[in-house]
């Protein structure tokens, strides 16, 4: 958003200027909105004045900072290709107010407009009352998932390129959140799963993860039914991940495709999706209990003469500080800490033929 001064008939005004994508024409369009007079501030004694009310300021500045340095209302309008009404916000617009209020003030969306109301920064120049929880839905409503990911996949590129995030180490995990839905409502997020607030009454929805080294920023998510597994959305996200890997490229002007890692937990292992990831051009740092078949066929690996390799930096000076090089790379967490398990960091070389165990065991 632009704000420049204007002079209409002699007297000078501050005019809000915001540029916008206009999906059904595949052109820019502008809005403005009438901030005021450019008048010089007034002298006021402040030992007499009073508080009248307050507007919020920082917090709602720097968020729209961020979204203006990432231009993510034209990134959000370009990938869902959505043609807003003429007199209301598009779906970019509608979705950095919602985030916004969400991130300051968490409230229904029927309290969206008295919400920016209350805020000094604009996120457009389209009076508050036209952002209301109906037209968000009708906007929302005719996003697919397509789209959505889409619409992801280019912020994680336009923040790794405007922030110079480090996206060589990811970690990847999920959780998931009660609800108070009737059980007798129909839908298929909300189900009755494994919750973790131990509550077996009430239905959950799950969210996966993928963020950044630099800052944990969230780069990729997926919202799933709660009663799914972390194998199923993990296997969801693997033509979303490969997209993902070619646009952190792209962001990073690299020449030769990166080697990255993701990070996560054992109960997303299976012998399945390391091969997959693989393909998808990422390594893999899991944690596995003893007992975990994977986790005896990895220190049979490690347990190969020459297969130890010493660990540079920090991680090489601890007590567990190696790492196996055969077929994929295996060998103990170099953090020593926590359950007691093995971590791999493998690149899953499966030959043809090859059976479990003999390569590219994590």
């Amino acid at each position: 958003m632009n704000i420049f001064e204007r002079e209409v008939g002699g007297r000078r005004y501050r005019v809000a200027s915001q540029s916008l994508w206009d999906s059904a024409k595949q052109r820019s369009f502008a809005r403005q909105a009438l901030l005021g007079p450019a008048d010089p501030p007034p002298r006021a004694d402040l030992a007499s004045t009073r508080t009248v009310g307050t507007r919020r300021v920082g917090d709602v500045g720097a968020l729209v900072w961020i979204a203006e340095q990432l231009d993510l209302i034209k990134l959000i309008d370009q990938a869902c290709g959505l043609t807003g009404p003429a007199d209301g916000p598009t779906i970019g617009e509608m979705v950095l107010a919602v985030a916004v209020q969400r991130a300051c003030a968490p409230a229904a969306k029927c309290h969206l407009a008295a919400f920016l109301e209350t805020c000094l920064p604009r996120v457009s120049c389209l009076p508050a009352s036209a952002f209301t929880g109906q037209a968000y839905h009708r906007l929302a409503a005719q996003v697919t998932e397509e789209q959505l990911e889409k619409a992801q996949i280019e912020i994680a590129h336009a923040a790794t390129r405007r922030f110079e995030l480090s996206t060589d180490v990811l970690a990847f995990d999920t959780t998931n959140f009660d609800t108070h839905i009737a059980t007798t409502t129909p839908g298929e997020l909300a189900q009755i799963g494994h919750a973790k607030s131990k509550r077996s009454d009430l239905r959950v929805v799950g969210l996966a993860a993928l963020v950044s080294e630099t800052g944990h920023v969230p780069l990729l998510h997926r919202t799933y039914p709660g009663n799914g597994s972390d194998q199923t959305v993990l296997a969801e996200c693997l033509n979303a991940l490969g997209k993902l890997h070619d646009a952190l490229d792209d962001a990073q002007e690299r020449t030769r495709p990166a080697c990255r890692t993701v990070v996560r937990d054992g109960g997303s292992w299976s012998e399945q999706l390391e091969l997959d990831l693989d393909v998808a051009g990422y390594y893999t740092l899991i944690s596995l209990p003893l007992s975990h078949n994977a986790s005896q066929l990895a220190l049979e690996q490690a347990a190969r003469r020459g297969a130890m390799k010493s660990l540079g930096g920090e991680a090489g000076r601890g007590s567990c500080g190696a790492v196996a090089d055969a077929g994929g790379r295996t060998g103990p967490h170099p953090g020593g800490g926590g359950e007691p398990g093995t971590a791999a960091r493998t690149k899953a070389r499966y030959r043809s033929g090859a059976t479990q165990g003999q390569e590219g065991t994590t």
